[in-house]
């Protein structure tokens, strides 16, 4: 489950009120740079090794009082918003960043409404990848403010939030910056990093779901969890 980018119901706080700051975030995020540095500069498995365990595995539970009103005995959910910025989005942000360190890029460009950025900008902000962010020019969300916090660059484009992913896409082409988008030429990051939603679904369950619902925007959650 995705609380959404307009808010959502359920979601982390990374930094509190505190708005932007030279120094990132919460105790944890300073002690985890001060421990390892910038793991960009050591390689893709080092990125790899400080990432992989703040996303994924999140929790599962049956939804008993549900499943009776829906008539559905058997109802499980799989609550991504146990995730470390509160979405499935950490699990993409971690892909590509890695993916940015194995093609060499010291800098990964996204389109985002709110939760999508703020999940790069962390990743990236670990793992010493800068991130620029392109919003789209009439949005607003208390997420842009974190991606600020969290040290990502962030750049308002005018119209859609389509428009906003074609300027993010232009600017990969001509900066030589890495290109985080849906529909990208790394998109298959994407299902890739979303693909250990199924594989969990079925380990936890004991067994492959007759039926999975998810919610949808582009459609690469539900992609990769097919996976």
């Amino acid at each position: 489950m995705d609380p959404g980018d307009a808010g959502g119901l359920v979601r982390r706080p990374l930094l509190g009120d505190a708005g932007p700051v030279a120094e990132p975030g919460p105790q944890w995020l300073r002690a985890l740079r001060a421990d390892r540095g910038l793991p960009a500069q050591e390689g893709p498995d080092a990125v790899r090794s400080v990432l992989a365990p703040l996303v994924g595995d999140t929790a599962m539970f049956r939804a008993r009082n549900l499943g009776r009103e829906l008539g559905l005995p058997d109802l499980w959910l799989k609550f991504e918003g146990d995730s470390i910025t509160g979405t499935q989005k950490d699990r993409i942000a971690a892909a590509h960043v890695v993916d940015a360190v194995r093609e060499g890029k010291d800098t990964i460009t996204v389109a985002t409404c709110g939760n999508y950025g703020v999940a790069v900008a962390l990743m990236g902000l670990i793992a010493g990848v800068r991130v620029v962010a392109v919003i789209p020019e009439g949005y607003h969300t208390k997420r842009i403010e974190e991606m600020a916090a969290l040290q990502a660059e962030v750049r308002r484009w005018p119209g859609s939030y389509e428009d906003s992913v074609e300027h993010s896409q232009q600017l990969a082409r001509t900066e030589g910056w890495y290109d985080g988008n849906p529909g990208g030429r790394n998109e298959s990051v994407q299902l890739e990093g979303y693909a250990p939603i199924g594989r969990e679904i079925v380990r936890d369950l004991g067994r492959a779901p007759v039926v999975v619902a998810c919610s949808v925007s582009n459609g690469t959650t539900l992609a990769g969890a097919w996976r």
